[in-house]
């Protein structure tokens, strides 16, 4: 594997070394070989970003569950409270509701800010684990956009798994186009789609092969994810910086 720095985000101060982009953009899978050097170079921050992404996520879920059954279980013993007793289940509903919600918010920043930590990297600009929170700028753009994501990727993969691979592959810039050039979700979405359509069938692949290798992750004790994880994200934002070049920054 070469270690010629990737093209497209020259260092600060010049770009000696760094060969011009390609004229015509395309899906590369030496992206997922890029990302591994970007990995590598912050291997400790990605683990440590990875891990906490996870441990939040379930740390929030893992206590309102607690929470919620506890209080079910209190419920169900207190069949001789009348009509109260009949306000308990839509309350816990209620609860159940708006616990989704919050750990979709907490998710969608973490998420949000590990794009973030990916192009500012690809720019050759120091990161750290507090990029992971600094995306308060775009968050309603980044919890619409996973809203309606996550919505047509699911009716997707309902549909025999293959339109919702071919979905979340159209889709895989809408984060970065946000994150990096501060789009609404709308026009993130649309112009992810309308640069990728030409290249479906090679953004499907893509796309597959990273999610296997985030699975991979996964069944390796789970511990493989921290690495797997990041790589997946990596992979993402080396190929939008092939398309849409460096940005501007932020």
């Amino acid at each position: 594997m070469s270690n010629q720095p990737p093209y497209g985000f020259p260092p600060q101060g010049g770009n000696q070394g760094y060969p011009p982009p390609p004229p015509q953009p395309r899906i590369r899978f030496e992206a997922i070989g890029e990302a591994w050097q970007l990995f590598q170079k912050d291997a400790a921050t990605w683990v440590v970003s990875a891990l906490i992404y996870f441990a939040i996520v379930a740390i929030v879920g893992g206590v309102i569950g607690v929470f919620l059954g506890l209080t079910g279980e209190i419920a169900g013993r207190s069949g001789g409270l009348g009509d109260i007793s009949g306000l308990v289940m839509p309350a816990l509903s209620l609860a159940h509701i708006l616990s989704r919600i919050v750990i979709f918010v907490i998710s969608t920043l973490l998420l949000g800010g590990m794009y973030r930590m990916a192009i500012k990297s690809l720019r050759n600009e120091p990161i750290n684990v507090a990029d992971m929170f600094n995306v308060g700028d775009v968050l309603p753009s980044c919890l619409l956009a996973a809203l309606i994501v996550g919505i047509l990727t699911g009716i997707g993969f309902m549909l025999c798994v293959i339109p919702g691979l071919i979905i979340g592959a159209l889709l895989m810039f809408t984060y970065p186009l946000i994150v990096d050039r501060r789009l609404g979700a709308i026009e993130a979405i649309s112009q992810s789609v309308n640069t990728l359509k030409n290249e479906a069938l090679m953004a499907t692949l893509f796309y597959l092969v990273l999610a296997i290798i985030v699975v991979v992750g996964v069944a390796a004790c789970c511990v493989g994810v921290l690495v797997t994880f990041p790589l997946f994200i990596l992979s993402i934002a080396v190929v939008y910086r092939d398309f849409f070049g460096a940005g501007q920054g932020y």
